[in-house]
Formats: structure tokens, C-alpha cells, sequence
């Protein structure tokens, strides 16, 4: 029977309550092992994946990351994980680049969430209103 990659995840996460870093060490070589063995080597980095979005779950947390045109000031940083932590009841994990295709705004990413937030978005959806 294969295990889908969440199965897997939360398998690993109840292995791994309670465990002192040594064990955890020792735990996780084996867990390894056993995915190469099952020949779902494939999956481990959706795997990885999955079980962060697990841990962060289960600790109350939210990895997010926001992509802006130009350096992030700290007021804008507090803005955007205030925002989400308040829309999704749970402290923000925020990480931040720079990129300058964004033009303005910022672009942000959680979970499997997108909230384009970019002047290129508004300038595309001006752009579809006017020509419909």
C-alpha cells in the first residue's frame, strides 16, 4: 500500500513528539531510510513540506513570505503579519524579498494562498475593465 505524502508527514510529526534532539536525529535517518526503501524517494521534499505546514499548524503558526518592489519598511513588515494574523487567528512566520518586477505593493504567500497585492495587479485589472 503506497502512503500519500501527507500520511507520511503526520506520521513523521507523531514520531516526533516528545523526543529529545538525539532521538530526533535517529528518528528521522530511519524515517528517511524507509521512504528510500518504499521507493517513494521522490516525495521527500513534498514531504518536508507538508510536514512543516503540519508543525506550524499544530504550534500556531503561519510561514509566510512577501515579495516586494523595494527593501520592506519595518512598519510595512508589522502591517502585512499584523493583517494575516488577524485573518487567520495564528502568529505569522514573515519572510521577505525584493524584486523589482512587483513595481509597487507586494505580493504575499501562505499556505497554499496567494494575495497579489502589486501594482501589476491593479495597472491588469484596470486594464480588463476598461476593455470590457
Amino acid at each position: 500500500m503506497r502512503l500519500s505524502v501527507r500520511q507520511y508527514a503526520q506520521t513523521l510529526l507523531d514520531l516526533c513528539s516528545g523526543k529529545t534532539r538525539a532521538e530526533l536525529e535517529v528518528l528521522i535517518d530511519g524515517f528517511l531510510a524507509l521512504v528510500r526503501q518504499r521507493g517513494d524517494w521522490k516525495k521527500a521534499p513534498a514531504i518536508a513540506d507538508c510536514f512543516s505546514q503540519l508543525f506550524d499548524g499544530q504550534a500556531g503558526q503561519v510561514k509566510a513570505s512577501a515579495t516586494f518592489a523595494v527593501p520592506p519598511s519595518a512598519a510595512d513588515r508589522k502591517k502585512i503579519a499584523d493583517y494575516l494574523a488577524r485573518r487567520l487567528g495564528r502568529k505569522i512566520i514573515l519572510t521577505e524579498t525584493v524584486c523589482p518586477e512587483v513595481v509597487a505593493g507586494a505580493l504575499i504567500r501562505y499556505e497554499d494562498k496567494i494575495l497579489d497585492m502589486s501594482a501589476r495587479r491593479v495597472i491588469a485589472d484596470l486594464r480588463a475593465a476598461i476593455s470590457s
